[in-house]
């Protein structure tokens, strides 16, 4: 009734084999809801599983596609350094003690360090739970040797600290058949956040749950799969006594979890994937408030258009700032070339390029000639705004940098094609195409920035920016931002716009021009992966309409939301988890907007 209502799309997310385990428990309610559950997966628009295994089950079972997606994690989130101490090794545990999926494998763990303790090693048992739980079961810990067990009530940053100062993490699941009936497709929530921590994973639990076959195929964790106490303490006491075991398996972990489980890659894919599964009946005219917060990444739309996971090539980013806009490039497998000439941005983006060979980082500033010693400006207010110019009373002298060209860049690395070329040089946009024969290397695609607040001093426009383009034989898109109300603030986006077209006072924003315009599909693609909040989301047909595309519109699947709200609050309340874990991985608060 409310996809009737609202005209939005359906999305289904499972993350358990929960209707396995009611088959097992109640087969006539499970006959009631295995119907109905056919019939949403069948009518759907798009199905996701939290593991591998799980799509490929649920596929083969209910005859409908499933992707995956799952929890991730941000390599600056877990930066913390690992200092030796004193003290007994601390191994810890986070989560659940129910008892149809850890309780048994983390008592027997508890029970182990305990032993241990006894006899002398230096080891202690530290478990944080949620107070159901520890209300349940809490005291049946408490009472070992060694071993305390309390409720879970820590900031992120704290659960984070706590994480990463343990010597060991355990991940522990239940041998019995009613648990591995109802996990053994699962992957836990808390396995990239565990494995990012730095420190030595312990997986204590039966190898046909998918969480455990991940860790022992990956070499991420010490594993214990044989339901044996022996086994266990004897794992669990060499692993304490080897402290540059502990080292490698954590260094490997973290490396392991910063690659695989990238958390705005997901969130990327995922919002661009929720925008495909939106209906068609997005407003005709839609045009985002300042209030809204609505965000657009533009390098996010380019790399949908040129198809840049399947298709890698070379990407120049001019003002790479800490890295936001080349990383999905490099993930992609791309060769870019990146020039940040503020040493602090510089620091961030060459810890967070490092993983990728491919990214070359320059000092340099880029422009219209070659020059030694420019005076370079930084600004307290924000880390964005540094530069050759000193446009905001906030700006302050900060170095003296030399400046290149893209000509000589192209011809020292012998670059035959650009396919990527970004430019967020606060007000020299037009000196950096100055410095390019575009002649002999035209980019498959741009994204410069504009504010003519800043260049009108230089006389240059957005206008001037966008006519340069269109005279190389560009078609030229205007992503236009409200102004801006403060540097050092999240902007609010406005609108995309053909251009020739009028930005409103005080606007700024990215051009993004393409050699080749993009096809319908790719356009709206495009669209859907880089629009980001509004209260009820926007869909790509007002664009695509008002720049003479086909459109092949995006929905607001918000709406279907708040239908359900408005008609049945108590079915919210019961999906909150699932909302909260929706939100953790596509970055969107409640209430709209980001």
């Amino acid at each position: 009734e409310a996809r009737k209502k609202t005209g939005a799309g359906l999305a289904l997310w499972l993350m358990d084999d929960w209707p396995a385990r009611l088959q097992a428990s109640d087969e006539k309610t499970f006959a009631e809801l295995d119907r109905d559950l056919r019939a949403l997966l069948s009518s759907s628009s798009a199905n996701f599983a939290i593991s591998e295994r799980m799509a490929r089950e649920f596929s083969a079972r209910y005859g409908a596609p499933f992707e995956v997606a799952h929890n991730g994690v941000r390599a600056r989130d877990w930066s913390f350094s690992r200092a030796e101490r004193a003290g007994p090794v601390r191994l810890r545990y986070a989560g659940s003690l129910a008892p149809d999926t850890a309780l048994d494998s983390v008592l027997e763990t508890a029970k182990a360090v305990s032993s241990l303790a006894a006899g002398g090693l230096p080891i202690v048992f530290e478990g944080r739970t949620q107070p159901h739980w520890l209300s349940k079961y809490g005291a049946t810990f408490n009472r070992l040797k060694a071993v305390s067990m309390r409720a879970s009530a820590m900031s992120t940053e704290d659960y984070r600290l706590w994480l990463s100062d343990a010597d060991i993490l355990l991940v522990a699941y239940n041998f019995d058949e009613a648990t591995r009936r109802y996990l053994k497709s699962s992957f836990a929530n808390k396995l990239p956040e565990t494995l990012a921590s730095g420190a030595a994973v312990l997986a204590y639990g039966p190898d046909d749950i998918e969480t455990m076959a991940y860790v022992r195929a990956s070499g991420v964790a010490e594993t214990v799969c044989e339901r044996s106490p022996q086994a266990l303490e004897a794992a669990i006491k060499a692993l304490a006594g080897d402290k540059a075991r502990r080292r490698a398996l954590g260094e490997k972990a973290r490396a392991h979890a910063i690659a695989a489980f990238d958390l705005d890659a997901g969130r990327a894919r995922l919002r661009a994937r929720l925008a495909a599964a939106s209906s068609p009946d997005a407003p005709a005219d839609y045009e985002a408030k300042r209030e809204e917060r609505v965000q657009f990444e533009e390098c996010a739309f380019v790399f949908e258009a040129l198809g840049a996971k399947e298709n890698a090539g070379v990407m120049i980013d001019v003002g790479a700032h800490v890295g936001g806009s080349l990383l999905p490039f490099a993930r992609a497998g791309w060769k870019v070339f990146a020039f940040e000439p503020d040493k602090n941005n510089r620091a961030q983006l060459l810890a967070a390029s490092a993983p990728f060979p491919d990214v070359r980082v320059s000092t340099k500033a880029v422009g219209a000639l070659e020059a030694q010693g420019l005076a370079f400006y930084r600004s307290e207010v924000s880390t964005g705004i540094s530069g050759l110019t000193p446009f905001h009373e906030s700006h302050r002298l900060a170095d003296r940098v030399d400046m290149t060209t893209l000509n000589r860049l192209i011809t020292d690395e012998k670059i035959a094609t650009v396919d990527f070329l970004k430019i967020d040089v606060e007000g020299h946009e037009m000196d950096v195409f100055d410095g390019l024969d575009f002649a002999k290397t035209k980019p498959r695609a741009i994204v410069a920035e504009f504010e003519d607040a800043k260049t009108k001093e230089r006389g240059v426009s957005m206008h001037d920016l966008a006519r340069r383009l269109e005279g190389e034989g560009y078609v030229v898109y205007v992503s236009e931002w409200h102004s801006v109300e403060a540097y050092g603030r999240k902007h609010s986006w406005r609108r995309l716009m053909a251009y020739p077209c009028e930005t409103g006072e005080g606007a700024w924003g990215n051009l993004v021009a393409f050699i080749e315009r993009p096809d319908a599909a790719r356009f709206a693609d495009a669209f859907g992966a880089a629009l980001i909040g509004g209260p009820a989301g926007l869909g790509a047909r007002a664009v695509a309409e008002t720049i003479g595309e086909p459109p092949r519109p995006r929905s607001l699947y918000r709406r279907m939301a708040d239908a359900i709200a408005r008609r049945s609050p108590r079915l919210v309340r019961m999906l909150q988890p699932a909302v909260r874990f929706v939100r953790r991985l596509t970055g969107r608060p409640s209430g709209g907007g980001i």
